[in-house]
């Protein structure tokens, strides 16, 4: 299964010129608010890409799934924070059109792992294996129009968005607001313990669902600290094992889906399923959740634990406004 390559098209982290920790400092609504428009900027020109493109280009598809998960899970993350500059109907609306891009990216790594399948295959297994990827490009004309009219929903949202993200409402009355930092400390600490309960819940490759809900606990995890990947120490490791968990899972994962569809594939074939096929994926499986239960299960995961709570606590030190001393007084 083609391993995914994410560090591609991460953003660049959200950072204040000379002054790294001012990032930190800053007022948290404003500051969530400034990432959320740079993450929006990066899908904005994602969608532009895809649509613009003579053909559909898997990387460019990709690249614009990405930028609309991390998208999406800022506006979920913060959704209190970001309540008064995002409508419950806007966050929909972004769910919907990043859900509307899965099918095509799914049929594009199926196809993928088949066309390695049919050049290592005999020439008597290569007709049915040629099928299979038949029947796939047939359904991916209509998920890349699905993804395409994403494409053009995004962009035709992308003025309100931008717009209502701008600006936010203060009270005069009301204490101080929270610095960045703090505020990033204590959801970077809840994000890891919403990982750490579902890496508990996998107790054997059976488990797919809680697997999955670990994956996208681990991708939260990480868009949040992304952000601030040239502020805090140690943060960049954190960032590596994350998208290193996630492309074990989702390994885990797409071998699971697409065993499920060759199966649900058999009525309409004209030829038998090559067993061989069936037989690689499932090893390709097996090693998946080999990687998963050896890095992350069990007591594997806890130096990771430890260094996510350090991490948090540099966040919330980070976001202190020094003090200044007292110069000493002459006579």
């Amino acid at each position: 299964m083609p391993s995914r390559n994410l560090a591609s098209s991460s953003p660049r982290p959200v950072t204040r010129r000379g002054r790294p920790t001012a990032l930190l400092r800053d007022p948290a609504p404003r500051t969530i608010r400034v990432v959320a428009l740079a993450l929006l900027d990066v899908a904005y020109d994602a969608a532009r890409r895809l649509r613009e493109g003579s053909a559909v280009d898997a990387d460019q598809l990709h690249q614009f799934r990405v930028a609309l998960r991390r998208l999406r899970s800022w506006f979920q993350l913060w959704r209190g924070p970001l309540e008064d500059s995002l409508s419950r109907r806007d966050a929909r609306r972004v769910r919907a059109v990043a859900r509307a891009t899965s099918e095509a990216r799914d049929l594009d790594v199926h196809h993928a792992w088949l066309s390695d399948e049919y050049c290592a295959a005999t020439s008597g297994r290569r007709a049915a294996i040629a099928e299979l990827m038949a029947r796939l490009e047939a359904r991916r004309g209509a998920a890349t129009a699905t993804a395409l009219d994403a494409a053009n929903e995004l962009e035709a949202r992308y003025a309100r968005l931008h717009r209502r993200l701008e600006t936010y409402r203060v009270h005069v009355q009301a204490e101080t607001e929270e610095p960045f930092g703090v505020a990033l400390a204590a959801i970077v600490r809840a994000a890891s313990e919403s990982l750490r309960g579902h890496l508990a819940a996998v107790r054997s490759a059976d488990d797919q669902d809680e697997a999955h809900r670990a994956r996208i606990a681990a991708k939260r995890l990480r868009y949040l600290l992304e952000p601030v990947a040239d502020v805090v120490r140690g943060v960049p490791t954190l960032i590596d094992d994350l998208r290193s968990l996630q492309d074990t899972v989702g390994d885990l994962r797409d071998a699971h889906v697409f065993s499920t569809e060759l199966a649900l594939d058999v009525g309409h074939l004209a030829r038998p399923r090559p067993r061989l096929v069936e037989r690689h994926l499932a090893a390709r499986g097996a090693r998946a959740y080999a990687r998963f239960e050896r890095d992350w299960l069990g007591d594997a995961s806890v130096p990771f634990f430890a260094r996510v709570a350090r991490a948090a606590n540099l966040l919330a030190r980070s976001a202190r406004v020094p003090t200044k001393r007292a110069g000493r007084r002459h006579t």
